[in-house]
C-alpha cells in the first residue's frame, strides 16, 4: 500500500508516517469528486427554514422559498410528494408569507390544521378551511380575496368538473392583478393535471409568467412531468424542477445531466434543480402536519371551530353568605351541539318509553347527528355530567343507554 512521502503536519502536531491516509485512498477520492458534480458545504443553501439533509449526509439544507420563483413537484404515487409540499408550506407560513393551498378531489388540505400523529412535536397550523361547495368547513368567502391572506385551505371535492375549472381560473385570474411585494403569497395546486386546458390552463401560465415579479408565488404539485408541455410549456420553463420518484428519466434528461437517477430516488427523496443552487438531492425532513387526508370525526372537531358561536358574558350576582345557591340552569352552558343531542335523547325517552343507545342517537330519522360526530358530543356530554350512560340487557344482549343525569 502506497503511503504519503512524509508526515503530515498539523499545526504544532504531526501526524505518524503510519497513520498517514494512504496516498491510493486520497487518489480514489480525487478521482470520484472529479467523476461527478459535488455540492460543497459552503454551497448548499441553509439559511432559511430546514427542508431536510443532503442525501447520505447531515447537511442540512432550507432556504427561503420566496429567493425561487415557481416550483414543479412531481413524482409517482407514494414517492413523497405529500411529505415535501407539506415540508415547503410550512416552512412558507414559518415565516409570516400567506398561503392559499387549493386540493381538487380530496381533504387531503385540511390535514394542515391537524398535527401529524407520527411527529413527536407534531402541530397543526391555525388555517382558514373552504370546503367550496360543501356543507361542513367554511364556504366560498364573498370576496375570492380573502383567499390571498392568512394561511388558507381550499378542498373542491365537492364541485362537478366545470365548476372546479371555473374556480380555479377566477383564483388564478385575479391572483394576476394584485401585488405582493410587501407579503409573498404562495399558491399550491394539487393534481395540476386536471388543469392543463383551457382558461384555467390560460390564467395559470400568465400568472406564472409575470407574478413572481410582484410577490406571487405558484407550487404546482403533479404526478407527471408531461403536464403543460406543449401549449402551456412556459408553466414548465419558468418553474423549479423538483423530481421525487418516478418512470419519466427520458424528460427528466432535459433538466439532469443524468434523468435515470430519479429512478433510484427512495421515498422522501427529492432532486431540486435551480439555476441559483447547485442540484440538490435531499432526504426531505418529516413533516409537522398531517400531511395525508384525516378521518371524519377528526374533520367534524375542526368543524367545530369554525361554527362554535361566542358565549354570552353574563353577570354574576353576588351570593349573600349564608344564602342557598340558585340551581344552574343545565343547560345554560352547553354548546348548539350538545343542545340538539341532548333534547333529541329526551325526546326520544319520552315518545318510546325507554333510554336510547348510541345506534339510536344517530340512526333515528331525526337524529342531529352521524355516528362520529354522536360519539364525540355524547362524550361530551358524559364528560360535564349532563348525561348518563348504564348498561341494560335488550334482545338477549348488553346495551350501553343514555339519559339526562
Amino acid at each position: 500500500m502506497a503511503v504519503a512521502l512524509r508526515d503530515v503536519e498539523v499545526g504544532e502536531s504531526t501526524v505518524e508516517r503510519s497513520k498517514a491516509t494512504p496516498a491510493r485512498a486520497v487518489s480514489s477520492v480525487l478521482q470520484g469528486l472529479k467523476a461527478e458534480t459535488v455540492a460543497y458545504a459552503e454551497e448548499v443553501p441553509n439559511t432559511g427554514p430546514m427542508i431536510g439533509t443532503l442525501t447520505g449526509t447531515n447537511q442540512v439544507v432550507g432556504f427561503d422559498p420566496a429567493e425561487l420563483p415557481h416550483y414543479y413537484i412531481t413524482g409517482e404515487t407514494g414517492s413523497g410528494k405529500s411529505y415535501l409540499k407539506r415540508v415547503l408550506l410550512e416552512n412558507i407560513a414559518s415565516l409570516g408569507y400567506d398561503v392559499l393551498s387549493i386540493s381538487p378531489s380530496d381533504t387531503e388540505e385540511v390535514g394542515v390544521s391537524l398535527p401529524n400523529p407520527d411527529h413527536d412535536e407534531g402541530v397543526g397550523l391555525a388555517a382558514d378551511q373552504y370546503w367550496i361547495g360543501g356543507d361542513q368547513l367554511l364556504d366560498k368567502p364573498d370576496d375570492i380575496h380573502e383567499l390571498f391572506s392568512g394561511v388558507n385551505a381550499a378542498t373542491l371535492k365537492d364541485l362537478d368538473d366545470d365548476e372546479k375549472q371555473e374556480f380555479v381560473n377566477k383564483v388564478f385570474t385575479e391572483l394576476a392583478k394584485i401585488d405582493r411585494r410587501d407579503t409573498p403569497l404562495f399558491v399550491f395546486l394539487e393534481e395540476a393535471h386536471n388543469f392543463t386546458k383551457g382558461a384555467a390552463a390560460d390564467a395559470i401560465q400568465d400568472l406564472v409568467r409575470e407574478a413572481r415579479k410582484f410577490g406571487v408565488h405558484v407550487v404546482i404539485v403533479s404526478q407527471s412531468p408531461m403536464d403543460f408541455n406543449r401549449n402551456h410549456k412556459h408553466v414548465r420553463e419558468n418553474t423549479v424542477s423538483v423530481f421525487l420518484h418516478g418512470e419519466y428519466f427520458d424528460y427528466a434528461s432535459k433538466f439532469l445531466d443524468d434523468g435515470r437517477e430519479i429512478q433510484d430516488l427512495a421515498t422522501g427523496e427529492a432532486i431540486i434543480q435551480s439555476r441559483d443552487y447547485p442540484k440538490l438531492r435531499v432526504e426531505v425532513r418529516q413533516a409537522f402536519t398531517l400531511p395525508t387526508a384525516p378521518t371524519q370525526n377528526q374533520i367534524d372537531r375542526l368543524q367545530d371551530r369554525f361554527t362554535a358561536s361566542t358565549p354570552d358574558l353574563k353577570e354574576v350576582d353576588t351570593v349573600e353568605e349564608n344564602s342557598e345557591p340558585e340551581t344552574e340552569d343545565q343547560g345554560s352552558d352547553l354548546s348548539s351541539d350538545e343542545q340538539q343531542l341532548l333534547e333529541f335523547i329526551r325526546r326520544y325517552i319520552e315518545e318510546n318509553d325507554e333510554r336510547p343507545s348510541k345506534s339510536k342517537c344517530y340512526r333515528e330519522d331525526d337524529a342531529p347527528f352521524g355516528s362520529s360526530k354522536t360519539q364525540r358530543v355524547l362524550d361530551q356530554l358524559l364528560e360535564t355530567n349532563i348525561l348518563q350512560k348504564e348498561t341494560v340487557e335488550r334482545y338477549g344482549n348488553e346495551s350501553q343507554v343514555y339519559s339526562p343525569v
